[in-house]
């Protein structure tokens, strides 16, 4: 586990220049955003003259000065908090990922492989794939290889009546382990308490596997090809394991939902709903303090836990 005043110590002087920099993008957002305060002012000043004057045809034109003062300003600052996130990645991130140790690596724009995702069974409708954040190491003898991940389903009805929709299908970490061991087939434990449409297992190839275990059957419910040896797998020291992982994950607030579970051939793989960002600063709070390194080291501890109760 990374301790924090090591590395805020460490990292104290690029932390500092990551604020100037961090500091020096607000200012430039800071225009944009007075052009965007002058816009609504001169927007409901006219709206409200055009009222008690009965002008119908202007009374359309200030609502759209509004809209356009706040395109300018959102486009800007989008602008502004993607590049500082791309400084903070290359020039803090990199340098926090380093702590773990010689074996690790992080590449900001790395990608998990879509068919890799795709293949563990945990999703199936979407049609959308945004991938960053990917780390390399090694924990022990065992790879470790995790990245964030988001999966979008996006559609589109055309007619009379056309319209489109987005849908965010999940949002987190996708984490895989490699072990020395293989498993004779795989087994998945996955939220809720039946498969469905959502995911894309093979439902007439295997069946769910029950187990005596109430914390478990309340939020999960494990699945397999080949239920004689998930239930050999599924004793309830694992069991009580993954649930003091999920639970402890979700009650410090930082996973979104249960956890997803997929033990196959020589690998362990895991889909974690995040509640936040992974390795992604706010423009609007500071970056050289103690708090913000807790902050980001938090995370980062709680994805290697998981590693480390899976040994």
């Amino acid at each position: 586990m990374l301790n924090s005043n090591d590395v805020f110590n460490n990292l104290r002087s690029d932390l500092e220049s990551a604020e100037q920099e961090r500091l020096k993008r607000l200012e430039k957002i800071k225009p944009y955003k007075k052009f965007f305060l002058f816009c609504v002012a001169i927007g409901i000043a006219g709206l409200l003259y055009s009222l008690l004057v009965e002008e119908v045809i202007a009374i359309g034109i200030y609502p759209a000065i509004i809209v356009l003062g706040l395109i300018i300003f959102g486009v800007k600052s989008a602008w502004e908090t993607r590049k500082f996130k791309e400084y903070f990645q290359n020039n803090i991130a990199v340098k926090i990922i380093e702590f773990l140790g010689p074996d690790f690596s992080y590449e900001p724009q790395g990608k998990l492989p879509e068919s890799l995702v795709k293949g563990s069974g945990f999703f199936r409708s979407f049609n959308r794939f945004d991938a960053e954040d990917l780390v390399k190491g090694k924990i022990g003898d065992r790879k470790v290889e995790y990245g964030e991940i988001k999966l979008v389903k996006e559609t589109t009805k055309s007619g009379q009546s056309s319209s489109s929709s987005r849908k965010t299908i999940f949002e987190g970490i996708f984490l895989i382990l490699e072990l020395n061991a293989s498993f004779p087939a795989p087994v998945w434990i996955l939220p809720g308490n039946r498969i469905s449409p959502y995911h894309d297992i093979d439902r007439k190839s295997g069946e769910e596997v029950s187990v005596q275990h109430e914390p478990f059957n309340k939020k999960h419910f494990a699945f397999s090809y080949h239920t004689q040896f998930a239930r050999k797998l599924l004793t309830p020291t694992i069991l009580d394991r993954l649930m003091d992982l999920d639970n402890g994950m979700f009650n410090q607030k930082i996973t979104d939902g249960p956890i997803s579970y997929l033990f196959r051939e020589n690998q362990i793989m895991l889909a974690i709903p995040l509640k936040g960002k992974f390795m992604e600063p706010k423009l609007e709070e500071a970056i050289n303090t103690k708090e913000f390194i807790e902050k980001q080291l938090f995370m980062l501890n709680s994805i290697h836990m998981v590693v480390e109760k899976l040994n």
